[in-house]
C-alpha cells in the first residue's frame, strides 16, 4: 500500500503548530521505504503490555517490533534492578500495575534522554481516532487514515515529558503504542540528524520484506545514535567512513552472528554500564540481564588500548603502519619523546616491514591482566523473550539459568542451548554450558 497521506499537515496540539506533509512523508520514507506493506505494518501495531505470569516482562504478539520492545524491555530492567532500591534478589517478582507503569514511563523517558536533545516531540494517534479505531487483528488496516490522524505535542524539557507520559500512558499502551514511541523517537531525534549518522541512505530502517529493524533503527533505540555498525569507534576504509560506537553505553548488545563471523561487536557494546544486554540472532532480538553488578566492568587499560590501535589499523588484519605508533602512544597517554618512539618502532618491528603486530604492541606497553573480566567463574544469568511462542508453555517469563565455565562434561545437546552459548561465548571465552532452571533459552 502507498504511503500517501490525505491531508496538508501534520496537526500538533502544542501553540498551533503545524508541520507541512513533507514532514511526515520523511519519516514515512526513511522507516518503511516508498511503499508500506500492510502485513508488515499490521505486525507493528501493538501496545506496550505486560506478561500476567511476570509483571514487568513486555509481550511481543508477532516478529518485527523487537527492536523497540527489547530496548523498552532493557530499560525496564535497567531501571528496576539499578535505579532504585531493590529490597529482593529478585525485585520483579512482585510488582502492581502501578509499579509496573511506573517502571515503563522511566524506560521510555531513558530512550528519550539518550538522544541528547533539548526539544523532545510525541507522535501519537488521537484519542477520539483510538476509541473509534478499528482493532488491528483484522486482516485490513487502514495505513492513510492512521496517519492522517496523527497528533504532535512538543516539550522543552524531559521532566515535564516524563510527566506527560504518565498521564497519557494509554496512548503507549493502545494498539498503535509501539509505533508511537518509535515515530517520536525519530521526529526528536531529527531526520536529518539520522541521515547523517547512516552510511546507506537507501535502505529504509525497518526491513520492507521481512519487516524487521536495521542496526541502525536497534543502535538508535539502544545509544541514542543511529549509525549502522557495532564495533568501536569510526573507521576509514580507503575514503569510505564507517560509523560506530563512540562511548560506553547503559545497554550493551550481543551478536550470534558475530560468533558466525558476519560482524563485529566491539569492547563499548560488550561491556555496557549495566549488566544488561540485547542478545541478536538472525531473526530475532531478546534481552540478557543480571543482577550481579561485577559482570558489568570498567574497561581495563589493555581494552582501551586495543580500541585505540584498532583506529589505526586500516585493513583490519592486526596491524598499524610504523608510523603511526606515536600518535597511538599519544592518545594513551604515554611516552611521546622522538628518540623513545623512534627506538620502540624498532623494537616491535624487527624485521623493518613498515608495520606493527597488535599483539606485540599489547604485550610490550600492556601485558595480559590476570583478572580478565570476560574469564569468570560461574555466574546466574536472566533472559527474556517477548515472543509468546518461544517461551515454554507460552508464559512470557524471565528464564534464569548458570553459566558453567571450565566444565569437565561441556556436551552440548539441546540446539537452542548451543545458540546461546555461542552468543555468549562472543564476550565471556570460557563458557562451556548452561545449567537451565525452566528449559534452556531461545533467540528465536
Amino acid at each position: 500500500m502507498a504511503n500517501k497521506i490525505q491531508s496538508d499537515t501534520l496537526q500538533s496540539s502544542n501553540n498551533n503548530i503545524c508541520y507541512p506533509i513533507k514532514t511526515l512523508s520523511g519519516l514515512v520514507d526513511i522507516l518503511w521505504g516508498k511503499q508500506i506493506q500492510s502485513s508488515i505494518f499490521q505486525r507493528w501495531c501493538q501496545g506496550f503490555i505486560f506478561s500476567q505470569y511476570e509483571p514487568s516482562a513486555l509481550i511481543q504478539y508477532e516478529g518485527g517490533p523487537c527492536a523497540v520492545i527489547t530496548a523498552v524491555q532493557a530499560n525496564i530492567l535497567l531501571e528496576l534492578l539499578f535505579a532504585r532500591e531493590a529490597n529482593t534478589e529478585n525485585p520483579w517478582s512482585q510488582l502492581n500495575d502501578e509499579e509496573t507503569n511506573q517502571l515503563l514511563v522511566a524506560a521510555i523517558s531513558r530512550i528519550f534522554k539518550s538522544l541528547q536533545v533539548n526539544r523532545y516531540v510525541i507522535i501519537a494517534l488521537s484519542k477520539d481516532h483510538l476509541d473509534n479505531e478499528s482493532s488491528p487483528d483484522q486482516n485490513i488496516l487502514n495505513i492513510e487514515d492512521i496517519h492522517s490522524n496523527l497528533r504532535q505535542w512538543i516539550f522543552d524539557d524531559i521532566e515535564v515529558l516524563k510527566v506527560w507520559i504518565q498521564d497519557q500512558l494509554q496512548l503507549f499502551r493502545d494498539s498503535f503504542g509501539i509505533l508511537s514511541l518509535l515515530y517520536s523517537i525519530l521526529m526528536t531525534k531529527g531526520l536529518e540528524n539520522i541521515q547523517s549518522e547512516r552510511e546507506d541512505l537507501m535502505e529504509p530502517l525497518i526491513d520492507p520484506t521481512f519487516g524487521h529493524a536495521s542496526q541502525n533503527l536497534i543502535n538508535l533505540m539502544i545509544t541514542g545514535r543511529a549509525v549502522g555498525n557495532v564495533w568501536d569507534n569510526t573507521r576509514d576504509i580507503d575514503g569510505l567512513v564507517l560509523f560506530g560506537i563512540q562511548r560506553q553505553p547503559q545497554i550493551g548488545f550481543l551478536s550470534l552472528m558475530e560468533h558466525l563471523r558476519y560482524c563485529e561487536v566491539g569492547s563499548f557494546m560488550k561491556n555496557p554500564a549495566n549488566p544488561i544486554w540485547i542478545l541478536s540472532s538472525a531473526e530475532h532480538l531478546t534481552v540478557l540481564f543480571s543482577n550481579d553488578r561485577s559482570l558489568a566492568c570498567i574497561e581495563n587499560p589493555r581494552d582501551v588500548a586495543t580500541r585505540c590501535f584498532l583506529k589505526y589499523d586500516q585493513t583490519e588484519n592486526s596491524f598499524i603502519a610504523s608510523e603511526n605508533l606515536g600518535k597511538i602512544l599519544k592518545e594513551l597517554g604515554l611516552e611521546t619523546d622522538v628518540e623513545y618512539v623512534t627506538f620502540m618502532v624498532k623494537c616491535l618491528d624487527k624485521d623493518d616491514l613498515g608495520i606493527i603486530l597488535l599483539k606485540d604492541f599489547l604485550n610490550e606497553f600492556f601485558p595480559q591482566v590476570q583478572d580478565d573480566p570476560n574469564l569468570v567463574k560461574n555466574f546466574t544469568l536472566y533472559h527474556y523473550n517477548g515472543l509468546q511462542k518461544s517461551n515454554k508453555d507460552s508464559k512470557v517469563v524471565y528464564n534464569k539459568f548458570t553459566a558453567i565455565t571450565l566444565a569437565e562434561d561441556d556436551n552440548i545437546k539441546d540446539s537452542n542451548e548451543e545458540q546461546i552459548i555461542q552468543c555468549l561465548r562472543t564476550k565471556w571465552r570460557n563458557l562451556s554450558k548452561l545449567e537451565a532452571c525452566n528449559g534452556y533459552p531461545s533467540l528465536n
